[in-house]
């Protein structure tokens, strides 16, 4: 799938870095970078980050813009440092028509040529009449 700008990182998680060399008492602003590269991050919710040893609450303690971090208050000179970033969350959606397979199919989903379906507010199971399984090959199931 082709992105405007820069592509999720979809679980890629990244240890950021430490940072705590320029923590001088003075300056909340400081370059993310993993593995001595600019690293970006796309919000401030992606950072796990601790100074301190106390974890840091995203857009209260610290905000992210691009590859850079800034801080509310300064950090104290000789604070540890540490930060993980999360990978992006994936939304799923809708699938296209016709790219949901049998295989795909959770045990006991087909009767037959019919889905069963699960209605959460009767709790009920029933199985839907309309629908028709093309060039799909059932394979009988047995118990070992």
């Amino acid at each position: 799938m082709a992105y405007i700008g820069r592509s999720p990182q979809v679980g890629n998680y990244s240890k950021l870095d430490d940072i705590s060399a320029s923590f001088n008492n003075s300056n909340t602003t400081f370059n993310l970078t993993v593995a001595g590269a600019a690293h970006t991050a796309s919000q401030a919710s992606q950072l796990i980050v601790s100074v301190g040893g106390v974890l840091q609450e995203p857009e209260t303690a610290y905000t992210v813009s691009g590859s850079t971090i800034t801080f509310t208050s300064p950090p104290a000179t000789g604070a540890d440092f540490f930060a993980v970033q999360l990978g992006d969350v994936l939304d799923i959606g809708t699938p296209s028509d016709s790219t949901v397979t049998v295989a795909k199919l959770g045990t006991g989903a087909l009767i037959g040529t019919n889905i069963q379906a699960y209605d959460a507010d009767t709790a009920k199971t029933d199985v839907v009449q309309t629908f028709s399984v093309l060039n799909v090959e059932l394979l009988p199931i047995t118990d070992h």
